[in-house]
């Protein structure tokens, strides 16, 4: 069997929620009306072809597991599946949503990019597991980084600053972290040559959800799949 790869990264815009998580809101944890949160995910999902779809309780941790059928799973910043027809899905609102693929080993991940987990070492660990577990070559892994807060506005103060400045200091200016582009070094120290990184910072842009901007407000969703092509061309 063969597979098409879907890479999705959605924003606000649409969806059906009101008030304060206005738009395409994908998250039922942040106060929003769960039933209103299912039609914003229905829709979205009917229009990918997405039928079936495991996320995460994200706890801006570095955990991470394999998943193999629709399921939410707890404490965790990383779903990774070779199951094909199978979206995997992260919620982002200002961190990074990091979308992983490797097509010789039939993999795909999903992992929530935040400062706490990048500065624990969520990427190399993602990285790790996608070599060890499923037999990934650097050479081969594909990476998008999605819309998140950029440089330009993601300022950091207190004991996150002085962590920032001792252990990545090139990625500092003045109290601003620029946490995509640490993630991008990452990658290329580990071999991975194929990295697609967005330039849209989600602070500056109206049409995500921002948390540095609006503390209460929904979150946006980077998705990825292996579609189940079954004899049919790829598309």
């Amino acid at each position: 069997m063969d597979a098409s790869l879907l890479v999705h990264f959605s924003t606000k815009i649409g969806g059906f929620s009101k008030g304060e998580y206005e738009g395409n809101n994908l998250a039922f944890h942040v106060g929003d009306e769960a039933r209103v949160v299912e039609e914003n995910r229905e829709h979205i999902f009917n229009k990918l072809g997405i039928k079936s779809v495991a996320d995460m309780q994200q706890s801006h941790s570095s955990n991470l597991k394999t998943v193999f059928e629709e399921e939410r799973v707890l404490n965790c910043d990383g779903i990774f599946s070779t199951k094909k027809d199978l979206a995997l899905l992260v919620l982002v609102a200002d961190c990074i949503p990091l979308l992983f693929y490797e097509p010789k080993a039939g993999v795909i991940g999903a992992v929530h990019a935040g400062r706490v987990g990048v500065f624990e070492g969520i990427v190399e660990k993602s990285i790790k597991k996608l070599k060890d577990e499923f037999g990934a070559k650097s050479k081969s892994i594909r990476v998008w980084l999605g819309p998140s807060i950029r440089g330009c506005c993601y300022e950091v103060d207190g004991e996150a600053l002085r962590e920032s400045k001792d252990r990545f200091p090139s990625f500092v200016k003045g109290k601003n972290l620029s946490l995509d582009e640490l993630v991008v070094k990452k990658l290329k120290e580990h071999s991975i040559s194929q990295i697609y990184s967005s330039k849209i910072c989600t602070c500056c842009h109206e049409e995500y959800f921002s948390y540095r901007e609006k503390r209460v407000c929904g979150r946006q969703a980077g998705i990825i799949m292996l579609r189940d092509l079954d004899g049919k061309e790829s598309i």
